[in-house]
């Protein structure tokens, strides 16, 4: 298969993500804010983790039920604030350390970058991903020296609509100037939000298990990307 374009999610598919990587996260970023604002207590931070995680939960799970509508950042934090009764004097402290402490936690593979660099050169490529902040994504692009990779970054928390929903996959498409059809190819570790959102609007969706985080069902069907350095060879044989 000749792809026309390729669309990648970007935690645990173009970089590792797991739940302890969130925990470490929003370690930092409540440390940020205890001695930037003090509006956190340093012995409550782990409950504040918890909360914060059981709320994002909480949205994902009931997505589905108000049509995949997102949210942005800002809402995120206020949903935060109300649960955990703080009302910050300046929003915006937060805001930047939510984005500075989420980059600072991820570590991109550098054969990662230097191949989708090389992939770049061959055929469009785009970024669809479900995350509150378009920024924070425009930061870690580039600060790994990704940002000219991609033609397209489309976020959820920016469109408005978070993966399976089709307009986030349009959206990054659109930029792109690319057509909806089978051979553009949408990679991410996520069977329902990346594979079969992919499929919805007429996509080929590769399941990426390099950094397996959610088993799909025992009937579905998707070709299997064991390494991201390794999609060349699978898309010949497609």
């Amino acid at each position: 298969m000749r792809a026309k374009a390729i669309l990648f999610d970007l935690g645990s598919t173009v970089f590792p993500y797991r739940e302890e990587d969130a925990r470490y996260f929003l370690k930092n970023f409540f440390t940020m804010i205890h001695k930037r604002t003090g509006e956190v207590e340093k012995e409550n931070i782990w409950d504040y983790i918890d909360l914060y995680l059981r709320l994002v939960e909480e949205f994902s799970n009931r997505s589905a039920q108000i049509g995949y509508r997102d949210e942005n950042l800002e809402g995120r934090l206020r949903r935060f604030w109300r649960k955990a009764g703080i009302e910050p004097v300046d929003p915006e402290i937060w805001v930047e350390a939510h984005r500075e402490a989420f980059v600072k936690s991820i570590f991109m593979p550098e054969e990662h970058v230097k191949y989708l660099h090389k992939l770049s050169v061959e055929c469009p490529l785009g970024v669809v991903t479900n995350y509150p902040d378009q920024e924070t994504i425009e930061i870690l692009l580039k600060k790994h020296n990704l940002r000219d990779a991609f033609g397209a970054v489309s976020v959820s928390g920016a469109v408005g609509y978070r993966k399976p929903h089709r307009a986030i996959f349009l959206d990054a498409l659109k930029k792109l100037n690319v057509e909806p059809t089978s051979d553009v190819v949408m990679v991410g570790d996520r069977w329902l939000e990346d594979v079969e959102g992919a499929r919805a609007v007429g996509l080929t969706g590769i399941l990426s298990v390099q950094w397996k985080v959610v088993e799909p069902p025992e009937d579905f069907k998707a070709p299997r990307l064991y390494r991201l350095t390794d999609l060349k060879r699978l898309l010949y044989r497609l």
